[in-house]
């Protein structure tokens, strides 16, 4: 009998019973499955201990189509447009430009979406505009660029992005420039809350008046986009992650709920501000300019004008206006320069102080011939009415 069992073990026909176990319970044992981090996910996990302690204190939604017109900057703080409305040979209609406060800059992306938008600057010198100049800095790392803003301090430019730094979709950069050689250094990512893996615009300062914009279409629906009002902070403070658990962080860096930002400030007192603020703005928008048509009539807002052409050419007017204000400072400058110069340096002066006057006499003279051009037009369409 034993020997019919070993033959029949050595063939393979009976199974002892340990063995069978062994084999059914090694078939049924799964494999581990190891789940790697995204790279969006690393990236992410790596900007949380550093994200920026800021109170946000209102948030708006609206049309995505329209959300630069709904940025309320002060002057002081530059302009922003549409790119096409201002430089009609570019292809996009959806890139926009950046005025700086002083009217002498550009700045403003091209491309198309295969090939991505570059970032460029155009400037203004002795009157003219010059050639637009790729700022090569900004790497085709960073595609489709696009919302440029260049804060009141001259030197910190803001942008938003695609591309590998990015945490998803669009996110704002933030470079600076190296005032000695012009060039920008090496953008970095803004960081949270401002970023998120959905898009993010822009972020835009009053300087002025102290408030700061996030626009993004985090939890939007895709034609929509959420304006976030924030208190800018001078510096940079991250939150204390050794106070919070990792899921109150997260909720902060995504912004899931802005009421839970104002434990970072004084809520109430900077809304009753921002309500200040915001009414003097829009009491400022309805009464804008002081431009006087004739004798009786003075023009408050720009929808009194009559014309299309006449519109155009008050802006045009207020252009000038800008660039003879730098001028007359320019003059002043090179005037107190020459006063304390060697003969050497004083007969460059000399030079540059007669050019510079001689602009001032032409722009003087280009002023009224607009303001006389603007008040024929709008005179005679006064008349016939």
């Amino acid at each position: 009998m034993r020997k019919i069992i070993l033959t029949l073990l050595v063939i393979g026909i009976i199974i002892p019973a340990s063995a069978q176990r062994r084999k059914n319970k090694k078939a049924t044992q799964q494999p581990k499955v190891i789940i790697e981090e995204t790279p969006t996910e690393r990236l992410f996990k790596s900007m949380l201990p550093a994200t920026a302690k800021v109170m946000f204190i209102d948030s708006t939604v609206i049309d995505k189509k329209d959300f630069i017109k709904k940025i309320p900057l002060h002057n002081e703080s530059g302009d922003i447009q549409y790119a096409k409305d201002i430089l009609p040979f570019l292809k996009s209609n959806q890139t926009t430009i950046f005025l700086n406060k002083f009217g002498g800059r550009y700045y403003y992306t091209e491309g198309d979406t295969i090939s991505g938008y570059r970032l460029y600057t155009i400037d203004k010198k002795q009157n003219k505009w010059e050639a637009p100049q790729l700022i090569s800095e900004i790497d085709t790392t960073y595609s489709h660029i696009n919302f440029p803003i260049l804060l009141a301090d001259g030197i910190t430019l803001l942008f938003a992005a695609q591309g590998e730094h990015s945490l998803g979709g669009y996110d704002i950069f933030m470079t600076l420039m190296d005032t000695d050689s012009g060039q920008f250094y090496k953008p970095e990512n803004y960081g949270l809350p401002f970023n998120s893996t959905a898009n993010d615009y822009m972020v835009a300062f009053d300087e002025f008046n102290e408030w700061g914009w996030l626009v993004s279409d985090r939890y939007q629906p895709e034609d929509k986009v959420c304006i976030y009002t924030f208190v800018p902070t001078t510096t940079r403070v991250s939150i204390n992650e050794s106070e919070l658990t990792t899921q109150q962080l997260t909720s902060y860096a995504q912004l899931n709920c802005i009421k839970d930002t104002w434990a970072f400030g004084n809520y109430e007192e900077a809304i009753l501000q921002y309500k200040d603020s915001k009414n003097k703005q829009e009491n400022k928008q309805e009464q804008d300019i002081n431009f006087a048509i004739n004798d009786k009539i003075v023009y408050h807002s720009i929808s009194d004008f009559k014309t299309k052409e006449s519109l155009q050419q008050y802006f045009q007017l207020v252009e000038i206006k800008t660039d003879i204000d730098k001028l007359r400072h320019d003059i002043d400058q090179a005037r107190a320069d020459y006063k304390i110069s060697d003969n050497s340096k004083k007969e460059k002066l000399k030079i540059q102080l007669l050019d510079m006057e001689d602009q001032f006499i032409a722009q003087q003279k280009d002023i009224q011939l607009l303001e006389l051009s603007i008040r024929n037009k709008e005179n005679k369409i006064l008349k016939n009415d």
